[in-house]
This record gives structure tokens, sequence and C-alpha cells, in this order.
């Protein structure tokens, strides 16, 4: 008996660490589906559901200087060329 005693409890170990493995999926889970920006559509969602406009998105990373002028010219001119007539 006192020879089992020293191994009685290491399931114990195993548990646990399979306990900690489920909480940090589950969290980490959690935080990309609130924090990725694409929704279940496909489409440009903010974390509260609205939808994001993609210009809006071009003008401030050309504001933060992320993208170069040329670069800002030719993303604005994509997009006002993919949008339907009447949609502004």
């Amino acid at each position: 008996m006192p020879m089992m005693w020293g191994f009685a409890f290491w399931w114990v170990f195993g548990l646990i660490g399979i306990t900690l493995m489920v909480m940090i999926s589950w969290t980490l889970a959690r935080h990309l589906d609130t924090t990725h920006p694409l929704g279940a559509t496909g489409g440009l969602n903010a974390p509260g559901g609205e939808l994001i406009d993609p210009l809006l998105i071009v003008r401030e990373r050309y504001a933060q200087g992320l993208i170069s002028k040329m670069e800002f010219d030719r993303l604005v001119q994509d997009l006002l060329n993919t949008e339907p007539p009447n949609s502004r």
C-alpha cells in the first residue's frame, strides 16, 4: 500500500491539464469570434454588428500613413467602380 500512495493522485494533474486546455480554447474562441472582421455572410462587420464602409477604412489607412497617395487613389477608384449605381 505505501508504494501505491505515491501514484494514487497523478490522474488529478491530467484532469487539471485537460480543464485548463478547454478553458483556454473556449476563451480564445470567444475572443476570435468577437474580433474577427468578417461576419457570417462574408461582409465587413464591426464588433457591434453594423456594417463598415470600405471607403472609410481606406481613408483611415491613408490618414495614418499606411498607404501611399497612389495606392489610395487606386483603391478608391476600385471601390467606386464596384459599387452599384445610386448607392451613394
